[in-house]
């Protein structure tokens, strides 16, 4: 489960951080005090709830509950607020809730439990990706196994990706960067195969995302510490040691934009 806070005032946002980490231990929290600087992180992974607040120097909390029920329309929004006069227009927008500060455990609990929409939290727990360090898959805890090395580089390259979509010839160019592109063309597809049946026989293929001639990862559905470092995730930054799919050479380049990120 995924909970994004905004707020202008940081003492409110990490005094509603702090009831929500006693309430949702497991949840991926993320507070900020802008909401321009939530735009990128909510268009690539939207959040299940956002608490907002409504009186802001930069951006109206209403307009900013529009935009982000366009990304997700199924995203629990919680208005917070000092002011009762904005009740009438939250609820025009069909929110899920409500609160008016000073902000209680017992209000943050009352809304998460009659939430709108149903969080789909099975997607987070599943499947958990390792990319500090060696690149590891687990499902239900448990290391994935490829019938070939060269598929676990090629949805290592998928991850490496961040949600984009990879055409056949940017993963050749990575995984074989001196060799014809026909030379590895029927390989990838073999390989391609292999990936889909290993994810179809634990149920999970459907993280795959799939278009003529290129695939990608649905990041929402899967757990992952780089995801979750680019998307400001202060445990994922402070777990980060500088180490990123050791075991592949073409990993190099991002390692060096995530040690850049923390300079």
């Amino acid at each position: 489960m995924k909970i994004l806070v905004i707020d202008d005032e940081l003492l409110a946002i990490e005094g509603l951080m702090a009831i929500l980490k006693r309430l949702c231990p497991n949840a991926r929290l993320r507070g900020y005090e802008d909401p321009e600087d939530t735009f990128e992180l909510v268009n690539y992974n939207p959040p299940d709830i956002a608490f907002l607040d409504i009186e802001m120097r930069t951006m109206n909390g209403i307009d900013y509950a529009k935009k982000l029920m366009k990304i997700n329309p199924a995203v629990n929004i919680v208005f917070v607020t000092g002011y009762k006069i904005y009740m009438e227009d939250a609820f025009n927008l069909h929110v899920s809730g409500y609160i008016t500060k000073p902000v209680t455990e017992e209000k943050v609990q009352k809304e998460l439990e009659n939430l709108r929409n149903p969080i789909r939290g099975k997607y987070y727990s599943r499947i958990k990706i390792h990319t500090f360090g060696d690149f590891e898959v687990f499902i239900d805890d448990i290391p994935l196994k490829f019938a070939y090395a060269k598929s676990k580089e090629l949805f290592a390259i998928l991850v490496d990706a961040n949600g984009a979509m990879c055409s056949t010839a940017k993963i050749i160019e990575k995984m074989w960067p001196d060799d014809d592109f026909n030379k590895h063309d029927s390989y990838i597809r073999n390989l391609y195969a292999d990936i889909f049946k290993t994810l179809k026989e634990k149920g999970c293929e459907d993280i795959l995302i799939k278009r003529r001639g290129e695939c990608g990862i649905d990041r929402n559905k899967v757990s992952c510490d780089y995801f979750d470092f680019l998307d400001g995730d202060r445990d994922s930054i402070n777990s980060f040691n500088e180490e990123y799919m050791i075991q592949y050479a073409w990993g190099e380049m991002t390692l060096g934009g995530l040690i850049n990120r923390i300079i």
